[in-house]
């Protein structure tokens, strides 16, 4: 009869399966001492395989058949080069990190965070590298709600815009202002505070009136004085108030400056005669200095609002960065950060300015965090307003290309379109049970309210064409 060795794969009569059955018995045996210190494999003091165990072995392969010993040959040949590639890659993969087991949820990415770290008290970077500010606890508190490391990616202002493009940041929080062309090019989120963009001097300096001098009736110094060839007004570069300080003083000196936190200096210096800056950021610089209040404002320049900025792909982000704030708002979380770090900052700086944006009316209490103080809207109502906001903030962007289009500025026939699909959309929202108490208190406005002569006269001809249309049906 014949026997097959399944492990060897060997055909092989009966009368030779005892022989390699001992064959495989005496392997086993010198494999033992060779573990023990016995064989062919290096020992504790260095001995290696004696020229007796090296015949003994030799007689061994001989005994075996020719085929055993070339199959064995082979299979070692394929297998240790395979184990050698398995224990490097175990090896090399405890210097890696570990990819999640499958079925398990991914690792979470870091949130990137683009910063300057010089625009207090939005963002001020410590001596020792650390951040601190009023959307640096925002940054940290909001990545912490959600799991995710947040990591600070600095930033200088002339290559924000470059830089969110390409990606290095997944949010920016620095103070940035809302505006047209940042609205274009990435996501806004709510508007978190308000500031007035502002032109200060120096306190000592003579041609502005102090807070003294305005208890008295005096006016502030309106900013034409400064729109000459002969001053010099310093700004921060690459950011909004550097659009602002060319455009409302566009026959003077600007001097840019690439270190924001360098403005007090050339003002107490005399390098500049004004600078340009807003109410939060220069109540900072006025508490950082030894004889407050060491600046004065000439005039406000332009209301400001401030949120943050996502580059277009982020829309998902920007969603449920825009939740989490209306529920810190709801909270009260985030009016008593504003209390804290914006108000507390502010309240000095604003109550001593008496210019406001014509340079005779004190500002309000609520010009750092006006949303403090009033009740927080639901969130339907906080996204219409946020929507009609930055509506409204694009309409000079939309003016001026149909100005170059060479359009009217006023579309009736797109506004009754507009009309038309808002009316549909309400109809709709309303058949579904959502704000149906809103579609119809619209719908009410829009039948009730007041119409000029132009639409009478329209409504005039529409009637005379209609009674022309009967007459001659008639």
């Amino acid at each position: 009869m014949e026997a097959v060795d399944v492990a060897l794969q060997v055909r092989l009569q009966r009368a030779d399966v005892e022989a390699v059955r001992v064959a495989h018995v005496a392997r086993l045996v010198a494999g033992r001492r060779r573990r023990v210190g016995h064989g062919d494999l290096p020992v504790g003091d260095g001995r290696l395989l004696t020229f007796a165990a090296r015949r003994r072995q030799r007689a061994r392969l001989s005994a075996l058949p020719a085929t055993i010993v070339r199959r064995r040959a082979a299979f070692f040949a394929t297998i240790v080069p395979a184990l050698a590639a398995i224990l490097a890659g175990l090896l090399l993969g405890g210097c890696t990190p570990r990819a999640p087991l499958r079925g398990g949820a991914p690792a979470i990415p870091p949130l990137r965070v683009g910063t300057s770290g010089d625009y207090a008290p939005f963002s001020s970077r410590n001596p020792d590298g650390t951040y601190a500010g009023f959307d640096i606890e925002v940054a940290r508190a909001y990545a912490a709600d959600r799991g995710r490391e947040v990591v600070f990616v600095p930033f200088r202002w002339p290559e924000l815009g470059s830089r969110l493009a390409a990606g290095d940041f997944d949010v920016v929080m620095s103070g940035v202002t809302v505006r047209a062309d940042r609205l274009v090019t990435g996501i806004m989120t709510a508007t978190v505070a308000r500031a007035d963009a502002v032109l200060a001097v120096a306190a000592r300096a003579s041609t502005v009136d102090s807070a003294a001098t305005a208890g008295r009736g005096a006016a502030a110094q309106p900013p034409a004085g400064f729109d000459r060839p002969a001053r010099t007004v310093a700004v921060n570069r690459g950011g909004h108030l550097e659009q602002v300080a060319h455009a409302r003083f566009p026959h003077a000196r600007i001097v840019a400056v690439d270190d924001n936190t360098a403005l007090p200096a050339m003002l107490a210096r005399g390098d500049a005669d004004a600078i340009v800056t807003d109410t939060l950021e220069l109540a900072a610089f006025d508490a950082a200095c030894a004889a407050a209040p060491c600046f004065r404002v000439a005039a406000r320049l332009a209301r400001d609002r401030k949120a943050y900025w996502l580059p277009p792909g982020k829309g998902a982000l920007a969603t449920d960065l825009d939740g989490w704030l209306l529920e810190r708002e709801r909270s009260g979380w985030l009016p008593a950060l504003r209390a804290r770090v914006l108000r507390a900052v502010a309240t000095g700086a604003l109550n001593a300015s008496p210019a406001s944006h014509d340079g005779n009316s004190a500002p309000r209490d609520g010009d750092a965090a006006p949303d403090a103080s009033v009740a927080p809207l639901d969130a339907a109502t906080a996204s219409l307003v946020e929507d009609v906001r930055r509506r409204l903030t694009l309409m000079p962007l939309v003016a001026a290309a149909k100005h170059a289009a060479g359009r009217p500025i006023e579309d009736r026939a797109r506004e009754a379109a507009v009309e038309r699909d808002a009316a549909r959309e309400g109809d709709s929202t309303c058949d579904a049970g959502i704000h149906c108490r809103a579609v119809h208190t619209r719908r009410a406005a829009t039948r009730d309210r007041p119409r000029g002569r132009a639409h009478r006269r329209r409504a005039r001809r529409a009637g005379a064409t209609r009674r022309a249309g009967r007459r001659r049906r008639a």
